[in-house]
């Protein structure tokens, strides 16, 4: 079973709405699991783990949830160096600390831990109007990336929505990696 990973965001955790979400809807079809991290964690030490865990699988999805945006695209980068096939969904990401629009205090201490993100490509991006933690208009969208722009809070309250989307995507993405694998192993069988 292919695992699916939920990186969360600032201030939240495996018991988040989201995640019971994502699990009543796609529990059946992958195995899930929550990055949990927290403002003390050594993010060094996390990614590394979460690396280590995933190195035998063919391919895997990544789901993450603003600050958790960013952890996700640096997870994805590592395993696709590695040559694992990585579904990438990102929710209000938090791409780049230059992003954020709230006032209210980031932690320093997490600063460290996040990539100044200036490019998102392949991937599905769910991003909100009304966000007022984040000014989505300021990333730049690359290559392959869907984008479903929602008229909802950066909490996504109406996420239940959004997971047909997400089902989706994820379901479309492996079919097109499968079959871009799948041409690229007949063209070197020809040569």
């Amino acid at each position: 079973m292919k695992k699916l990973i939920y990186f969360h965001g600032l201030g939240s955790s495996k018991n988040s709405r989201k995640f019971r979400l994502l699990k009543d809807h796609l529990g059946d079809d992958y195995e899930l699991l929550c990055a949990e991290w927290n403002v003390h964690t050594d993010f060094r030490i996390l990614m590394f783990n979460i690396f280590k865990r995933l190195l035998s699988e063919p391919e895997v999805i990544l789901i993450g949830d603003s600050t958790g945006g960013n952890y996700a695209c640096q997870m994805r980068d590592l395993l696709t160096q590695n040559n694992i096939k990585a579904t990438l969904v990102l929710l209000n990401p938090l791409l780049s600390i230059d992003k954020r629009i709230a006032t209210f205090p980031f932690p320093e201490r997490l600063l460290e831990s996040l990539q100044n993100i200036r490019q998102v490509d392949d991937c599905l991006s769910i991003t909100s109007i009304n966000d007022v933690v984040i000014d989505h208009s300021l990333i730049t969208y690359g290559p392959g990336t869907s984008r479903l722009i929602v008229d909802d809070v950066h909490q996504l309250l109406h996420f239940e929505r959004y997971l047909p989307h997400i089902d989706r995507y994820i379901d479309s993405h492996n079919r097109i990696k499968s079959n871009h694998i799948q041409l690229t192993e007949e063209r070197n069988e020809i040569q």
